[in-house]
């Protein structure tokens, strides 16, 4: 009997382990993020904004801060943990000992990374085309930051490069209106400029910010530990597909016999917008401003005061592009439905218009990605992470198919 049943017990685990260690590591990415804790690592716990890590920031005497020199640690977005570092001038990029010739990539949090190296489409461009990428975004930064940094790596540099592409987030604006907005205290990255519900601003010392984050590390401390039935349940749903697949279809079941939820009035894309806007105001985020910008027509920007700090740092880009005689080109990142107030999956061609509008009247060249998105029939869904408002490795590879073939004479050696 007893060997009759330890029999059934390999012949029902072993296909399972078998089919799971499959699953594990050659189920495609997008089906597999189907689930919320399948393949995905646990988030990290931080004592500063967001998900950045310790000691990967500096304090800066005119930025406030930027990324350190020679860093290397790790970052997480939605699950996936990979490895970040910056090279000797502060960019998330390889080490160089030659620079000529290159094209310089300036931008945000969508350029600088949230995504492993290997698939930002900076990477992506440099391999493509064999053309040297300085791929030195800053996440958490606007066009004035940018510009700045721009001017010191190229004094460090030595030399102009051969093409200068700025990378345009709506949110920049934001990030320009409170410049410099951020520090760094014990090593950890946190805004030094907080927004009351009524927009005004408040500037914070050091020793608060501190404060602040000796309580956000207390409050880690403190939290409950997980009991080792939650980490095996933990576990399995990491890595078992087969426990993901049952834990769904439980659930499934439960539904049935139960009566259908009430159809919403919005949907629920719609309001994504909303929620974020009360949870920045909440959190006394800068970038509740932008909360102030959109509209069903069009992200704000022609007459909008908050604007022009932005407005301003786009045009020293320009001035200094024009005196060098050096192409210059403004890229405008998509927004994904939690920055558009008409929500739904489908990319808004409208957002940026009044964007639009201003770099042709002050002469400045530039592409709307999202038309370009659009004219390829991609959605918010292919491009964006699932949770978070970054581009994944498919956003990246588009954006960097979509400029070697609009620009392939900027990209040449």
């Amino acid at each position: 009997m007893k060997t009759l049943f330890i029999k059934i017990l390999i012949f029902l685990v072993v296909p399972v382990l078998a089919f799971d260690i499959i699953s594990f590591w050659l189920l495609p990415t997008g089906y597999g993020f189907q689930f919320s804790q399948y393949r995905r690592d646990p988030q990290p716990k931080v004592a500063g904004r967001y998900r950045y890590p310790k000691d990967y920031f500096v304090k800066h005497p005119q930025r406030g801060f930027d990324i350190g020199t020679n860093r290397q640690t790790y970052h997480w977005v939605e699950g996936v943990t990979y490895p970040i570092w910056s090279n000797s001038i502060g960019c998330f990029d390889r080490e160089y000992t030659r620079y000529d010739p290159y094209v310089y990539f300036a931008g945000d949090s969508l350029t600088w990374g949230y995504t492993p190296f290997e698939e930002k489409f900076g990477t992506l461009i440099e391999k493509m085309t064999g053309v040297r990428i300085l791929k030195c975004g800053v996440t958490h930064t606007g066009q004035r930051h940018q510009h700045q940094k721009f001017i010191e790596i190229v004094q460090q540099i030595g030399h102009l490069p051969q093409a200068l592409f700025v990378f345009y987030h709506w949110n920049d604006v934001a990030n320009d209106h409170v410049h410099p907005h951020s520090t760094v205290i014990d090593g950890w990255q946190v805004n030094n400029i907080s927004i009351d519900k009524d927009y005004r601003l408040t500037r914070h010392t050091d020793q608060e910010l501190a404060q602040k984050i000796v309580l956000n590390l207390k409050r880690h401390a403190e939290e409950k530990p997980v009991t080792w039935r939650r980490r095996i349940l933990n576990v399995l749903m990491r890595y078992s597909l087969t426990v993901n697949l049952i834990n769904s279809l439980a659930k499934q079941v439960a539904k049935i016999g139960q009566p259908d939820a009430a159809p919403s009035t919005t949907p629920v894309l719609r309001n994504i917008h909303t929620h974020l806007c009360r949870a920045k105001v909440s959190n006394r985020d800068i970038y509740a401003l932008m909360c102030l910008a959109p509209s069903e027509e069009g992200f704000w920007f022609s007459d909008n005061p908050i604007a022009r700090e932005n407005k301003s740092a786009l045009l020293d880009f320009r001035d200094f592009a024009q005196r060098n005689d050096l192409p210059l080109v403004v890229a405008l990142m998509p927004v994904g439905p939690g920055d558009d107030p008409r929500g739904g999956d489908g990319l808004n061609t409208e957002h940026y218009r009044e964007v639009r509008d201003f770099l042709d009247d002050k002469g400045i060249r530039f592409v709307d990605l999202t038309l370009r998105f659009r004219a390829r029939g991609l959605t918010a869904s292919d491009l964006y992470w699932k949770e978070d408002p970054h581009l994944n490795p498919a956003g990246n590879r588009a954006v960097a198919e979509i400029l070697i073939e609009e620009f392939p004479q900027l990209f040449s050696k």
